[in-house]
């Protein structure tokens, strides 16, 4: 019988649905009004969220040292990265030229991250949990005064966003799910996420300088004068107002099954696949400008072009193409018994 929990399989998909929209407003969208509003709202929490769902469902490869799928992940990073390159339809000479192995600003950095979280968790262990998790949110909060901690092994973001992961990986998943089902939380969500995003309307223009601390790519010294100073006592209030944010936005998720939650399962496809979808219908095929001819809102454009990217991630061809180039360790497997038996 299937251990799964339904709540964390509709979380999933709901977190890659919001991060394939944000992408796609980065790249057709604006910084400013409704549409930049939804674009900040997103990334205040989504990242966190994601990698905290990640810590929730690593710890048999932490506590049983299962290097073989953690070590997955590094290979998931690398192919992602040439992935990403060589579909770079209107400047791949450009993107070979600037490539690096390490270095890593782009979407593949999330699974660098968790590569390093999980093998750093492995040999944490023998502390107390509650002590680690303390120390990593010091340690990122000194971490963003380093100017010299950045992109490479995507160690800014792995930093910071690791008490997420530890804090995934201390919570027990079925015990949490279980506290989202008393229904005044639910209200308590919808209040505070309602609030959040009219706060981010409102106060846009002005919090600019913050993206800083949505992204955790560059130290302290990239942001306005105040931020060098302050820095970290800013990603502390970070971490509270995220964490607020994050259970907040748990609370409203559904606890059973739904029409997506088997789509929860697809989150890596999604995730591999959806910036090389949605480059294929700018530079080639020029759907936002098509669509902008019959469409008058942004936003509108926006979300069918989020929704038809998604949709393509999960048809069959895309699945063929994700079991080929990020293959479970159990397809491993399977491929060397069959070589064995030839």
């Amino acid at each position: 019988m299937s251990q799964r929990v339904a709540k964390w399989d509709n979380v999933k998909f709901i977190l890659i649905c919001f991060v394939v929209l944000g992408h796609v407003i980065d790249r057709f969208g604006s910084s400013g009004g409704f549409i930049g509003a939804v674009g900040f709202f997103i990334y205040v929490f989504h990242m966190p969220a994601f990698i905290f769902v990640s810590g929730l469902f690593s710890k048999r490869n932490i506590k049983e040292h299962r290097y073989s799928r953690i070590f997955l992940y590094f290979e998931y990073y690398l192919m992602l990265k040439v992935l990403l390159i060589v579909t770079q339809f209107s400047a791949l000479a450009q993107a070979w030229k600037s490539f690096s192995l390490l270095m890593e600003s782009g979407v593949p950095w999330y699974l660098l991250t968790l590569f390093l979280a999980q093998i750093v968790s492995i040999f944490l262990q023998r502390f107390s949990g509650r002590n680690v998790l303390l120390g990593s949110i010091v340690i990122a909060c000194i971490a963003g005064y380093i100017a010299q901690i950045g992109d490479f092994m995507a160690l800014s973001r792995t930093i910071a966003f690791f008490p997420f992961f530890y804090a995934g990986v201390l919570t027990n998943p079925r015990d949490l799910a279980e506290k989202f089902k008393n229904k005044r939380l639910l209200l308590v969500g919808l209040v505070i996420l309602t609030l959040a995003f009219a706060a981010i309307w409102v106060l846009l223009p002005h919090l600019g300088s913050l993206w800083l601390f949505l992204t955790n790519r560059m130290s302290f010294k990239y942001g306005t004068s105040v931020v060098p100073v302050w820095g970290g006592l800013i990603r502390l209030g970070y971490y509270l107002v995220v964490t607020v944010m994050m259970l907040a936005f748990f609370s409203l998720v559904p606890y059973g099954h739904t029409f997506y939650t088997l789509l929860g399962a697809k989150t890596m496809q999604i995730y591999a696949f959806h910036i090389v979808i949605v480059r294929l219908l700018e530079d080639l095929l020029n759907v936002d400008g098509l669509l902008k001819q019959v469409i008058p809102s942004s936003f509108c454009v926006i979300m069918i072009i989020t929704i038809l990217a998604i949709a393509i991630c999960l048809t069959p061809p895309v699945s063929w193409f994700n079991r080929c180039l990020f293959p479970t360790v159990s397809d491993l497997k399977k491929f060397w018994a069959t070589l064995s038996r030839n």
